[in-house]
């Protein structure tokens, strides 16, 4: 094992096929033009080298993807149309959590951390997303280890 795999939580790994088709057959409402092909490359990269086939077995082929889904997601929510100015560039990057009410006249909105996101402490920006929170839950069955039943 190098110095680098024993310094860090990746492993070399031999991970079986996955490509942006795959995904997006498994998630067709992040195909067209809503997602730039670069943006999509770089988050199916970085899914392969962080959720390993060795760990997940059987649940690989659905936590890449929720992976992937959730940081499309805040690639999305971050993103601001090309030619914006910085405020627009600012506001878009704005972590904003659930919307919890809104008015009308009184131009109110506010928001709020559900309960069920609480369960996640530690998790950062996956409780930020459906996927997210999907993701987290089963990383954290996947992280469990073994068990025994008598």
């Amino acid at each position: 094992m190098s110095t680098e795999q024993t310094a860090s939580n990746l492993r070399a790994d031999s991970t079986p096929a996955f490509t942006s088709a795959d995904f997006l057959a498994l998630y067709p409402q992040f195909s067209g033009e809503i997602i730039p092909a670069a943006v999509l490359d770089m988050y199916l990269e970085q899914g392969l080298r962080c959720i390993q086939q060795s760990r997940w077995h059987s649940m690989w082929k659905s936590g890449l993807s929720l992976y992937i889904a959730h940081h499309l997601t805040m690639w999305l929510l971050g993103n601001a149309p090309e030619g914006s100015n910085a405020k627009q560039v600012a506001t878009a990057g704005l972590s904003h959590g659930a919307v919890a009410s809104k008015s009308v006249d009184g131009v109110s909105v506010s928001y709020a951390q559900s309960s069920a996101q609480s369960d996640l402490t530690g998790w950062g920006s996956y409780k930020g997303t459906i996927f997210g929170e999907q993701f987290a839950t089963m990383a954290r069955i996947v992280g469990k280890g073994g068990m025994y039943v008598i």
